[in-house]
């Protein structure tokens, strides 16, 4: 990312991830945030959440930029970022549609917020630990925010991500995956998966990349029947010929 106002600029509810990405300051946007979190604007919510983590912030500019990522509402992690010391600061923390110090807790304002293991500069003089806090009567250390603390029973997604189905799809499996079958779906406890050529073998998958199931199989019709599985999304991949096909399922 390069050059934008905000690279990421959330709001209404929102919720995402922000990982493993290179972002460049320029001289027209060094006055912004490069990673942004709205509280209360002008929309009727604020953020909710957001991940934001092994991201390396860096800047073309001939001025310092202001803030690699600024925080104005909603909780998340924010962790292993690195920042070179042409950022003022590493990690700024504000709020959003109240005044400061006028009420707590202010309406979608910061209010578990974790940070560790970010590169500061705080010889600087703009951050302590790594962190510019604008309102510390209204988010306050130890109570809405912390400091080289992890939630508990925090996990990352799974990198390289399945939703990303695991490799790249090919035109080869593009092909294949319109000579499969696979159903119910959603599903209860078990499901079928049909083709026209010969399926090899059969896995689940669940969200964070674990396999909890590997089915051996040479057949054209594979059923599945009796899993014990928790409600939500899996991944069925099918060997099909050498080639593996990915079908994203749900389990009611």
């Amino acid at each position: 990312f390069s050059g934008n106002r905000h690279n990421i600029a959330s709001n209404n509810s929102s919720r995402y991830v922000f990982r493993y990405n290179q972002v460049v300051g320029q001289d027209s946007v060094r006055i912004y945030a490069m990673t942004d979190a709205h509280g209360y604007s002008s929309w009727p919510e604020g953020s909710r959440s957001y991940e934001i983590y092994e991201n390396h912030y860096s800047s073309n500019a001939t001025n310092p930029m202001r803030t690699a990522i600024g925080i104005r509402g909603g909780d998340g992690v924010i962790f292993n970022n690195s920042c070179t010391n042409q950022i003022l600061r590493t990690i700024e923390l504000s709020v959003e549609g109240f005044t400061c110090g006028s009420t707590y807790p202010g309406r979608d304002q910061i209010l578990s917020l974790y940070i560790w293991h970010n590169e500061s500069h705080d010889d600087l003089g703009y951050t302590t630990n790594g962190v510019c806090n604008n309102c510390s009567t209204s988010i306050l250390l130890n109570r809405d925010y912390f400091i080289n603390a992890q939630p508990n029973g925090y996990i990352p997604y799974t990198y390289p991500h399945p939703f990303r189905f695991l490799n790249p799809v090919t035109n080869i499996e593009l092909e294949h995956n319109n000579l499969v079958t696979v159903s119910p779906n959603p599903f209860n406890n078990s499901f079928s998966i049909k083709s026209d050529k010969t399926i090899k073998n059969v896995l689940i998958i669940n969200t964070q990349g674990k396999t909890i199931l590997s089915i051996p199989a040479n057949s054209t019709l594979v059923e599945v029947n009796n899993l014990q599985l928790s409600p939500g999304f899996y991944f069925v991949r099918a060997n099909i010929e050498g080639v593996w096909i990915t079908n994203k399922m749900f389990k009611q």
